[in-house]
């Protein structure tokens, strides 16, 4: 575990070497035709934990709500905000097209101009689309509108650290040229892959169904099933003492030890071990009837403020700022099962991501509030990777305060 405390409140340029890349809606994990490595952790006052990596994909119904299947044969359209074509020329001469693209971009029959909105509207060829660098892409799209969530462009698909590649090694039903056309489209945010260009996906799709399988083949994140491992050697006192987080966490105890005195029973996964919440959401995804207010869903702020809590409180669907200000304090190491981890913009200050250390460099986190994003243990450094968004970011442990059991 040396690499977490070295990695103790500083500014993140580039990764320490080594770094790889309410009922709940069961998660769907296609363990028939890949295995994955099982690996084990050092031993720590955790003990031991093996774990294996799953790959969880969301459920078609939460699927069929997406907001890019409500018009399945929508056109690519880029929307540019500008005062005139010469604007719009500007901007994609800072986007690093070459003059000949431009011109055909901006050629009076290639372009029009909202009347709701004053956009200029720019249909790109296909041949555009195909051609187009990676960083063509990170320096147009973030650029067109709307700015909603709903806007593919300006709110990507967050893919894992090693790209659709990473998370297909499970059958998706997808044709490999497919697979293929999403590796080619994918671009960078900072270090972070991102994938826009679902328009251009869904055209070359034969049917409905197929596009359902590509956003499910887009939502896919990689889990990770853990297990501790435990016999008569154990050392009780020790793991009880971690697991039992001074006392927040009590309730686990009794299946630990009775584990240990078990004959013929070594291994205890660890969801058995996390708190009540994260124990009942870990591996699922949100349901419209769980968790939430109005059109708000959980997200990872709310997951994390919540990891002690027996009844999470709605209010951690807010900005939690007060909460942290008043209950949480810096964790000098080591750290401590259930600690708060936070990512940060290190230039502006804005949180971008919240987690909780579980043991070693296992974390529990939910990627974004979307339902189609499931309650998952992690490891660190995935997770960093997959937030590195900015140039620089800060990484931060923190920890109740002791007048606090939630």
């Amino acid at each position: 575990m040396k690499w977490v405390t070295a990695f103790y409140f500083f500014v993140v340029v580039c990764l320490p070497p080594g770094w790889a890349k309410d009922s709940e809606v069961p998660a769907l994990a296609d363990r028939d035709i890949a295995t994955f490595q099982v690996r084990k952790t050092q031993p720590g006052p955790w003990g031991i934990i093996e774990y294996s990596r799953l790959i969880l994909e969301p459920p078609t119904p939460y699927i069929e709500r997406s907001e890019d299947l409500k018009d399945p044969n929508a056109e690519t359209v880029w929307n540019i905000l500008a005062e005139s074509i010469d604007g719009v020329q500007r901007i994609l001469e800072e986007a690093e097209f070459d003059s000949v693209t431009i011109r055909e971009l901006t050629r009076e029959e290639n372009v029009t101009v909202n009347p709701d909105t004053g956009w200029f509207e720019i249909r790109p060829s296909e041949e555009v689309i195909l051609t187009m660098t990676p960083e063509q892409r990170s320096r147009l799209y973030p650029k067109l509108r709307p700015h909603l969530a709903e806007n593919p462009y300006f709110q990507a698909f967050a893919l894992t650290p090693g790209g659709i590649r990473d998370v297909v090694k499970t059958p998706t039903g997808l044709p490999d040229k497919t697979v293929e056309l999403i590796e080619q489209l994918t671009y960078f945010k900072g270090k972070a892959r991102r994938f826009s260009d679902i328009r251009f996906l869904f055209s070359r799709a034969n049917s409905y169904d197929e596009k359902i399988r590509i956003l499910k083949a887009l939502g896919r994140e990689p889990d990770i099933s853990a297990r501790l491992i435990l016999g008569q050697d154990s050392n009780l006192a020790e793991l009880e003492g971690f697991w039992g987080a001074g006392g927040r966490n009590r309730e686990v105890l009794p299946i630990l030890r009775s584990v240990i005195a078990t004959k013929g029973v070594d291994r205890l996964d660890i969801a058995h071990l996390l708190p009540p919440t994260p124990r009942k959401l870990v591996h699922t995804y949100p349901t419209p009837w769980g968790y939430g207010i109005g059109g708000d869903a959980p997200d990872c702020f709310w997951s994390a403020f919540s990891f002690f809590s027996d009844s999470p409180p709605d209010r951690y669907l807010d900005f939690t700022n007060h909460v942290f200000q008043e209950r949480y304090e810096p964790a000098p190491p080591p750290m401590q099962f259930g600690d708060l981890i936070l990512i940060k913009d290190a230039e502006t200050g804005d949180w971008i991501h919240a987690c909780n250390y579980i043991a070693d460099d296992l974390i529990f986190t939910k990627n974004g509030k979307s339902m189609g994003r499931a309650w998952i243990i992690s490891k660190l450094s995935d997770v960093v990777n997959s937030y590195f968004n900015t140039n620089k970011i800060k990484v931060s442990f923190h920890r109740l305060k002791t007048s606090y059991s939630q």
